[in-house]
């Protein structure tokens, strides 16, 4: 067997043992209490009704703990032995080759193939083998070590019996082995269609941003265009950018949770900041966008209000609401509000929208789901733009937290969205003053142009990108080209203030330079620049030993507030 197999049903993606081990130990039951009445009524000796009754018991208790789905390999070998017991005892005192019990050895390995795989089911397969071959060597040269049948009557009955008990077990196995493999079926065809739907949807959604970068890029580079006219490409060319790295982001983030590798990170959350964060950087931003006369609302707790969580999850999530809102709401307000209920703070995201129909409301957290664009005949519909996974995405996100997310929604009346989180570990504030900012622009540049610092890069356009970014501060940069060339220009002169290292660089990586900086005891801040942007990536730079950690793509802004850290006293 596969590995890949492997990985899949370790994961339960063929989960036949766990339901199958229960139904046989069930029906392996039943057929103990079918063979207990027949043994009684047709007057077998004592024994052939002392057998099926600790069978009967046996299975029962089997059936009842593997419901309880623990310790699934033990109860797997003990039914296996427990039934090759059963199977001898039954050999021996039901009259041997002359009755039906050699014949179970046959149709309860078919069983077992179904709940052993692997090294696990080839041993099993060598002792039914040896078990088979040592009870065909005692009938053989040892015929008596059985007895005979009392009459006709006791055989003819003994041996229809079993005959249906063949029947009954072979409808077990083939009938769940067809149903199993026409299900993994389903799966599969149905994978493959959400597949086809993906890559086309997620073609059309990559391209139309990038259309509108490309094309806007190369009316940006005319010499004869107007200044108005370059900065309305400028700012068409930054939108489209954002929505394509909020795109990749989503299908990323979606891909860790499906493949359980998205890792929570929990911390004390200042819910009010966050909150009013998002406010800031979403909403005043699209105020520009749509009509002035919406109202936008806050409505946050009387104090500064911590909770342990993810603060990346739920500002992702609250991002998502606060975006759908404005998306989707010509006229009205919106109103962000958090407040406590129970053993729940509870973020509610409402709008005076198109809303949604009733019969789709659960819909909207399915991937790809989008609501119907012919909604308006006044509004652009290209504001409704989106690929249908910002909900199914926050709502995998809420669970992962331990809480919740669902909505309220009546067409042309709004929508209201509720996001709970579990208040397992929570604090109550003061509110701190905000320091006023002692620097002006000019001190900054000023503070800036005297720093001195290194890029390390391999990509060509990267570089270009960095000392272009770099000039706007007034700081001429050192670029090393890749790691050895880093090291080198290290061992020649330690003196920078800063150092931007690039984590996969060929040859000599990210990781492997930074432990050449600490080992000549370079005095640099140095900072992880990297594209790699995955759950975790930034705690292990940290954990190796870098100063700080951004990635990419990298924006002015961010390159400003790591000087600006820097430079604090």
């Amino acid at each position: 067997m596969s590995n890949n197999f492997n990985k899949y049903y370790d994961k339960g993606f063929i989960d036949f043992e766990g339901n199958f081990l229960s139904t046989v130990s069930l029906i392996a039951a039943i057929i103990s209490f079918i063979g207990l009445i027949l043994n009684y009524f047709n007057d077998f000796p004592t024994v052939l009704i002392i057998i099926p009754l600790v069978a009967l018991i046996f299975y029962l208790t089997i059936y009842i703990i593997s419901k309880k789905r623990k310790n699934k390999s033990i109860q797997k070998w003990i039914l296996s032995v427990g039934t090759l017991i059963i199977l001898n005892l039954l050999w021996f005192h039901n009259y041997g080759y002359r009755g039906p019990a050699p014949y179970f050895f046959a149709i309860i390995y078919g069983v077992l193939i179904y709940v052993w795989h692997e090294k696990e089911l080839q041993l099993v397969t060598g002792i039914i083998i040896i078990n088979v071959l040592i009870i065909f060597y005692l009938d053989l040269y040892y015929p008596h070590i059985t007895e005979e049948y009392a009459d006709r009557q006791h055989k003819v009955i003994d041996i229809y019996s079993g005959v249906f008990f063949y029947i009954g077990l072979s409808f077990l196995v083939i009938f769940r082995a067809k149903n199993s493999y026409i299900n993994e079926y389903k799966k599969a065809k149905n994978a493959e269609m959400l597949k086809t739907a993906f890559l086309a949807n997620m073609s059309h959604e990559i391209r139309t941003p990038l259309n509108a970068i490309v094309g806007f890029s190369n009316l940006l580079a005319e010499s004869d265009l107007p200044l108005n006219k370059r900065f309305e490409y400028k700012e068409l060319v930054e939108e489209n950018n954002s929505y394509l790295l909020q795109l990749i982001s989503d299908i990323l983030d979606i891909s860790k949770i499906e493949s359980q590798q998205l890792i929570i990170n929990k911390k004390a959350v200042n819910l009010n900041v966050l909150i009013t964060n998002i406010y800031n950087s979403i909403v005043i931003s699209q105020k520009k966008k749509f009509n002035p006369d919406i109202k936008f609302s806050l409505n946050l707790l009387p104090d500064d209000f911590t909770i342990t969580t993810d603060e990346t999850c739920v500002n992702q999530i609250i991002t998502n609401l606060v975006d759908n809102a404005f998306k989707f709401t010509d006229k009205g307000e919106i109103n962000i509000k958090l407040s406590i209920s129970e053993n729940n703070v509870v973020i509610e995201v409402s709008d005076t929208g198109i809303g949604i129909k009733e019969e789709n409301i659960e819909k909207v957290f399915e991937r790809f789901y989008r609501i119907d664009n012919n909604v308006s005949k006044n509004r652009d519909n290209s504001l409704y733009r989106g690929t249908g996974l910002g909900l199914y995405l926050s709502r995998k996100l809420a669970a992962l937290l331990e809480g919740n997310l669902w909505a309220i929604s009546k067409r042309g009346e709004g929508s209201v969205f509720f996001l709970t989180l579990p208040l397992k570990d929570y604090q109550l504030l003061l509110p701190k003053k905000s320091k006023k900012k002692s620097n002006s622009n000019k001190e900054l540049m000023t503070k800036f142009a005297h720093l001195k610092i290194m890029v390390v890069e391999d990509d060509q356009f990267n570089q270009i990108y960095f000392i272009e970014l770099f000039k706007r501060f007034k700081i001429n940069i050192t670029i090393a080209k890749s790691g050895e060339e880093a090291v080198e220009i290290l061992n020649n002169n330690c003196d920078f203030d800063l150092i931007f290292l690039d984590i996969k660089l060929p040859g000599i990586d990210g990781f492997e330079v930074l432990s050449h900086i600490k080992s000549v005891d370079c005095k640099s801040l140095i900072v992880a620049q990297t594209a790699n942007a995955m759950e975790g990536d930034e705690r292990n730079c940290l954990n190796a030993g870098f100063d700080k950690y951004i990635s990419k793509p990298i924006k002015k802004a961010i390159i400003q507030k790591v000087l600006e850290d820097y430079i604090k006293p």
